[in-house]
Formats: C-alpha cells, structure tokens, sequence
C-alpha cells in the first residue's frame, strides 16, 4: 500500500514509533499471510514485498532494522527507527524523528495502536503504543501523512472512521483527507492526510488501492475499503 501510494514520484518516510520492548507483549506477531494456504491471497498484490518478508520470518530477522537493511520499502525510503523514551524526553524525540524526515514528501507513521484518544496522557504507561495529534503538527505544514490505526470495538468501522476524521479535521485544515481499511485478519485502518498540493494524486493512488484486481478485488470484497472525508 505504502509503495502504491508514494509511487516514483513522492519521496517515502517512515517512522516506527518503536515502543519500549516491555510493552509490546504480543504485538507484531501476526505472520499468517505467509503461510501457504494464504500465498495465493496476498503474494500476487505484490511478489518482491512478500517474498522479501517470508525471507525475513524465515531467517527469524523480523524487526525494523532488517527491513531497513533489506530496503524492502525502496531503494529511497528514510527512515526513523529510535525507540520512543517516555515522558520529560518524548518532546526531543518527537523532534529528532521530524529532523530526520522533513525531506520526505510522504511520511507513515507507525504506532503499536494508532491516534491516542482525547485525553490520554503521554506520560502513560501505554502512551509509547500511541502517536498523539501534537507530534503531527510539524509534518501537517509541509508533508502528507499516513497514519495506522488499530480498529477497536467502539463502534462500527465507519463509526470509528467519521470520528478520527472529525478529531483529526479539528487540528488540520484539509477537506482531502481520506482512509484504507485493510479487512483481512484484525481490520487496521490507514489514514491519509495529503498536502493540499498533493491531494488529487493521492486521492487517485488511494481510490485504485480500493479497486485493484489484486488489492482491491477479492471474490465479493477486496482487501481494501476506501473511506473519503465529507
């Protein structure tokens, strides 16, 4: 999806939002795609992708690192891949992370669970598993984003959808934002707030995700929703 989205044109950034590695307990755990039974499902979305990840679980190398290492996002994606340090020192690695992406045109971030919830506090024990408003703002001037999301049980998708959109609309003035829900497994829902400049080709790159015979189309539903901002 990342890869689609950025194309040739639009310079990738990543951060991990890496937690603290006694927080993590399970997560990232979740390798079933690569299993045989599902090769035919998600390998042909995109082979290099999946071969290089199986190559990865296989050698038991799954981490960042090895994805930076392996440049298996592209040969011209930077990275930002420091763990998250907790309360008084969050604020200078929120900045350290912006000074190694600024000259990104498309940055991703990558939280354990996605936008803390109004109110949360970031000297939270959990507050590393979120990426709040806040830290966003720096990229909002001058940068798209892409923003990963863990749908919960509060409500309906489209009904935790149209609410991050409203929350996110109350700190950043783009009616082009739109969302990807990937629906296999555990749905996980990807923001996309693109610069006014770079809406329409975002927009385009999003909508084709949704429809892709490999992405989008899947018996009755594809593995891709599209979800656009009223």
């Amino acid at each position: 999806m990342l890869k689609l989205l950025a194309g040739n044109d639009f310079r990738l950034g990543v951060n991990w939002y890496l937690a603290p590695e006694e927080i993590h307990k399970n997560d990232g755990r979740h390798v079933a795609y690569l299993l045989k039974k599902n090769e035919k499902n998600y390998r042909p979305c995109d082979p290099d992708l999946y071969d290089a990840l199986r190559d990865l679980v296989h050698k038991h190398e799954r981490n960042v690192h090895a994805v930076e290492r392996n440049r298996i996002l592209g040969q011209n994606v930077r990275y930002f891949s420091e763990r998250i340090v907790q309360k008084h020192d969050r604020e200078k690695w929120v900045s350290d992370g912006y000074r190694a992406l600024r000259d990104c045109d498309l940055v991703f971030f990558d939280p354990d669970n996605g936008i803390a919830p109004e109110g949360r506090d970031k000297r939270g024990h959990d507050a590393p598993k979120f990426v709040f408003i806040d830290e966003l703002k720096p990229y909002f001037a001058k940068q798209s984003v892409v923003i990963y999301q863990h749908a919960t049980r509060q409500g309906t998708i489209v009904e935790q959808v149209e609410r991050r959109f409203k929350e996110l609309k109350r700190h950043v003035a783009r009616r082009s934002m739109f969302a990807l829900r990937f629906r296999r497994g555990t749905s996980r829902i990807f923001f996309v707030i693109p610069q006014h400049g770079e809406a329409d080709t975002l927009l385009s790159r999003g909508r084709a995700i949704a429809k892709h015979e490999c992405w989008g189309r899947r018996g009755k539903k594809g593995h891709f929703e599209f979800y656009s901002c009223n």
